[in-house]
Order: structure tokens, then C-alpha cells, then sequence
């Protein structure tokens, strides 16, 4: 699904020069459950904004499904990043004047789905993570758990194959983050590939491949049992 050669990642030039990312090699296979993992500052977070394309390599080359990525038009970038990825965000990022269903709809309101369909498929989301009591609620209505699974569902509106969770249980305590990490193994086991980018060992124990990152380089990928 994901294959990076080579990538860099530099910021700046010069003496200011910053090399982000060093010479990363990585495949990710359809239906994999991985973790990126590393300290604040070791590249994790620039890594997955590249394979979300919200940034792009300095040097290197990206393929996604065997398409190399850089010979793509900016329209078919926002393409591929619209329909095959759904991104789950530390801080949520639901909009605070919407209800669940409204924030829920939202992507697929951008992608023209017909109002009857989207709600459908919106309450079938947010009753799939659990919240089909909350619907209506806004966001300053709800735990931090429930809206990481507003956000979760949010994420999986338009079905895309892939998702990229970074810190996903960041803002949470420990039993919603318990709880977000078990929707997310639901999640794998119905086929959804999951890349979950954080700093924390325990939630990283939980995933099936393990790849560590660390001053931009990646110093470790191991699958679980190994």
C-alpha cells in the first residue's frame, strides 16, 4: 500500500540547515496495524504528515498503491488524501458550534453525498463507536473519549483503507485511551490498515508491528512476537 525510498525530510538551508528525516526506507502492506514510535522531536510526526500528504520529501520517493506520488497533480493528491485516509488528531479537531452527526457528516458533505445518505451513514457510524446515545451533543458536551470517537467516526465517513492516528490517546486518561486503542484494534480487524503515530511503549505494545524512529532515522521495526 505504502512504500517510501530514500525519503528526507530538510528544513532550512545552510548553516540553518535541519534534516528532519534521514534516509527512510519503509513498506506498509495493506491491513497492517503499525506504530510509529519515538521522542517529541524524532521525526514521527513529519513522517506521518508526509504519508498523509500534508507535506511532501525534500529527496526520495513515495509510492502509494505503486503510484509514485510526486508525478501526481495537486488535485489528485487531495484525491487520495479525501477517500483513502482518515486522519484521527491529538486534540480532536471537531468543530465546536456542530453536533456529533453534524461533525460526523461533515466530509461527506464536502465530498457531495446526498443529506438522506450521509445521516444514515453517520448514525451508523457514531452507533459503531458507541455513541449512538450522543448524537446530538456538541463537542463541549462529551468526554475526551467520546469525542475521539466522534473523531474516529468522522474519520471513517468516506471508508478510506487507510488510517493515520497521530497520538490518538494523547488528551485522554488512561481508561479512554484503553478504550480508543480497543476501537482501533476493532477497526484493523475489519480490514482498515492503522498507523498510529506516538511516544508512548504501551500503546505501541499493543500494535502488530513496531517501528521506531528516532533523530529522523528509523532504528528498529519489529513485529509483535518477535
Amino acid at each position: 500500500m505504502i512504500e517510501l525510498k530514500n525519503v528526507k525530510k530538510i528544513y532550512g538551508k545552510g548553516k540553518n540547515e535541519l534534516i528532519v528525516l534521514d534516509d527512510i526506507n519503509l513498506k506498509i502492506e495493506m491491513g497492517e496495524y503499525a506504530s510509529i514510535i519515538g521522542p517529541s522531536g524524532s521525526g514521527k510526526t513529519t513522517l506521518m504528515n508526509i504519508l498523509g500528504f500534508i507535506d511532501v520529501p525534500t529527496s526520495g520517493e513515495y509510492y502509494f498503491e505503486g503510484r509514485l506520488t510526486s508525478s501526481l497533480k495537486d488535485e489528485e493528491l487531495s484525491k487520495i488524501r479525501n477517500k483513502k485516509i482518515g486522519f484521527i488528531f491529538q486534540n480532536f479537531n471537531l468543530i465546536s458550534e456542530l453536533t456529533a452527526l453534524e461533525n460526523v457528516e461533515l466530509p461527506m458533505i464536502y465530498a457531495n453525498i446526498n443529506p438522506s445518505k450521509r445521516i444514515k451513514k453517520a448514525k451508523e457510524l457514531l452507533e459503531l463507536v458507541g455513541l449512538s446515545n450522543r448524537m446530538n451533543h456538541r463537542p463541549s458536551e462529551l468526554s475526551g473519549g467520546q469525542q475521539q470517537r466522534v473523531a474516529i467516526a468522522r474519520a471513517l465517513s468516506l471508508d478510506p483503507p487507510l488510517l493515520l492516528a497521530d497520538e490518538p490517546t494523547g488528551n485522554l486518561d488512561s481508561k479512554s485511551g484503553k478504550e480508543i486503542i480497543d476501537l482501533l484494534e476493532k477497526l484493523n480487524e475489519g480490514g482498515k490498515t492503522i498507523i498510529i503515530i506516538t511516544h508512548d511503549r504501551q500503546i505501541a505494545s499493543r500494535t502488530k508491528r513496531r517501528i521506531e524512529i528516532l533523530d529522523g532515522k528509523i532504528v528498529k521495526d519489529e513485529s509483535a512476537g518477535v
